[in-house]
Order: structure tokens, then sequence, then C-alpha cells
């Protein structure tokens, strides 16, 4: 197994951070930030597998090994762009940004084949009398031959999000612990996902992999919260959330109250 598997699958990567804030108004930070980076992956896996017919006619699993391993070299893509701005007015503390991510992926395979020509070199077609051109039991079969026989499926897919984020807290009344403090907030974003298989894959014609689904959807979702940090104590602290999501075909309030309890 040694010759034909990666145990461990090469990566390059390499990533990047760019941040920055401006001083607006002495209450008032505008604030941009940029996330990168890209990754580069390669794989080995065994040679593709498949049912064959011997000359006599009797059928065996097995793997073509002059086919050599199956290759996937990965290359992922990601940015995140994000700007926004926080303050105090008053006695209230604000925050919202607006931000866009995206990620794209290639997935580049090699030492596959395509399942109609791979059964006539490899079984013939005895209705038609066409022979078989390839012995898989043996490895000395004409190298150009098999070559000719490969393909390369590319599979290319891409996610976005775009997201807007709007956050307001403060103080209210006093509890023998201190002040009540809140927060209400919203998020507002959209996904997107897009995959693209090859059209080989998408046809199910590839010897050693499975079918493929392409797909190209998004959907809109919203999001309300509103959190209480309530000190009853000096050292017992109570807690009161509650966050609504809104997605298109589906809905949920998730509540939580939680207490706690310093010792010391």
């Amino acid at each position: 197994n040694r010759s034909i598997l990666t145990a461990y699958n090469a990566a390059d990567r390499v990533s990047g951070l760019v941040s920055a804030s401006v001083q607006i108004t002495p209450n008032l930070v505008g604030f941009a930030r940029a996330i990168g980076s890209r990754s580069e992956d390669v794989f080995e896996a065994h040679p593709v597998p498949d049912n064959f017919v011997l000359p006599d006619g009797r059928r065996f699993s097995g793997r073509f090994l002059q086919g050599g391993p199956r290759i996937t070299e990965r290359s992922n893509d990601f940015l995140n762009l994000e700007v926004g701005a926080e303050g105090t007015w008053g006695t209230l503390d604000y925050k919202f940004e607006l931000s866009r991510g995206k990620a794209e992926v290639s997935n580049q395979d090699r030492n596959y084949f395509e399942r109609t020509s791979f059964d006539l070199a490899t079984k013939g077609d005895p209705t038609r009398g066409i022979l078989p051109t390839i012995d898989v039991t043996v490895l000395t079969n004409n190298q150009a031959t098999v070559d000719a026989l490969k393909v390369s499926p590319r599979r290319t897919g891409e996610a976005t999000l775009d997201l807007f984020d709007a956050q307001l807290a403060g103080e209210a009344l006093r509890l023998p612990g201190g002040p009540i403090r809140y927060a209400v907030g919203m998020n507002l974003w959209k996904e997107e996902l897009i995959d693209r298989p090859d059209p080989l894959q998408i046809a199910g014609s590839i010897v050693g992999s499975i079918a493929q689904t392409a797909v190209a959807r998004d959907r809109d979702a919203q999001a309300l919260y509103a959190e209480l940090q309530l000190p009853i104590l000096k050292n017992l602290e109570g807690q009161l959330a509650v966050r609504y999501d809104k997605y298109d075909a589906a809905s949920r309030s998730s509540p939580k109250f939680a207490l706690k309890w310093d010792v010391a």
C-alpha cells in the first residue's frame, strides 16, 4: 500500500489579517477588517475499483493498478471583509457592522476513467464482436493506451455570506448587587451556496466515483435577541435571554435562564 496511498496529504496554507480603526468623534470609532486565506492540498487514494470479467467469464472485484493512484488537487480561497462602527450615546453603548465572506473551492481529480470507454476497453462487447484491449490482471498493458482512457473531472463550488449586525446595550434599574444591564440586537444575513460538479460526475459515469448533484441555492434569515444581566446580590447574578431566528421555511425562539453564584 505504501507505493499507492498517501497517509498524510501534502498541504500549503497561507493566511493574513488586516485591521484598521479611526476615531471619528470622541464617542465614535469606525473600523474595518479583512481576513484572507488560501490552502492547497493533494490527496492520493488507491486506484479505481471495479467489477471485472476474466476471459473465461468469471467475475471479480478489484482495482486497476496500472491506472495509478487516484489524485485530487484541491484549492480553497477565502476572503472576509468587514466594516462598522461602535461608540456611546449618553449611557448607551452601540455597535453595528456589515460584512461579506466568500469561500471558493476547486477539486481537480486525476487518474479516473469514463465508464463506457473503460468497460469497452476492459470487457469488450461480445454482441458486436469487440475484444478487450486491456488486461486488468497485469501491469504490462501499453501505457499510452491506458492513459488515453483517463479523464480528469473538475468540481468547483462557492459559498457566500452577507451579514448585517446591530447591537445596543445599557444600564437600567439597580438591584442590591448593582445596576441591571441589558442588550438588544438584530442580525440580517443571506447565504448562497453553489456546487458545480463535472458533467461526467453529474452523469455518474466515472469509474471509482459516485454521482454528484449540482446545487445553486440561497436563503435569507433574520434574528432578534435580548439579554438581561441581573445582579440580584453581590455574589448572585441572574441571566435572562431570548433569541428569535426566522428562515425562509422555519422559525424558532430560543430562551435562556441562568444563575451565577460566586462562592468566594
